[in-house]
């Protein structure tokens, strides 16, 4: 068996062990809502594809996480840029910088969700990723 084969052959099966496992744990829980089966998953994502709405709200996702990317990149240069330029400016952005960095972008989305709107939220979620990188 080549090299390229063996790789296949291991990927498709570390994919099977984790959707067995993740059937599994379906069965085990028992509730549909609390966690669905691959199958139930599967087959709730062939309904929504037929559907309209699913490709707009697809569309309207990308379009904000876009806008965080757009947003965080021109602000992540323009930081980076004075930051090169002034000590002052460095120390002032830099811890929050990396208090962004440190915290995990799960409870900052959860927070955002709580204070924004849903829509707002992507941008905002993006932004915050985005920007410490290219400020760095």
């Amino acid at each position: 068996m080549n090299r390229r084969l063996k790789n296949i052959v291991s990927n498709a099966a570390v994919a099977i062990f984790w959707l067995l496992l993740w059937q599994l744990a379906a069965l085990l829980v028992g509730k549909t809502l609390l966690l669905p089966s691959p199958v139930q998953t599967l087959s709730a994502l062939f309904a929504l594809i037929q559907t309209g709405e699913f490709y707009l709200a697809s569309a309207l996702s990308l379009i904000r996480i876009m806008a965080g990317y757009i947003i965080g990149v021109i602000i992540g240069i323009i930081f980076g840029i004075a930051a090169a330029f002034s000590p002052i400016i460095d120390k002032l952005i830099t811890p929050i910088q990396r208090i962004i960095k440190a915290t995990p972008v799960s409870s900052i989305i959860i927070l955002m969700l709580l204070w924004l709107s849903v829509g707002t939220t992507p941008v905002f979620a993006t932004f915050l990723i985005v920007m410490p990188i290219i400020q760095a």
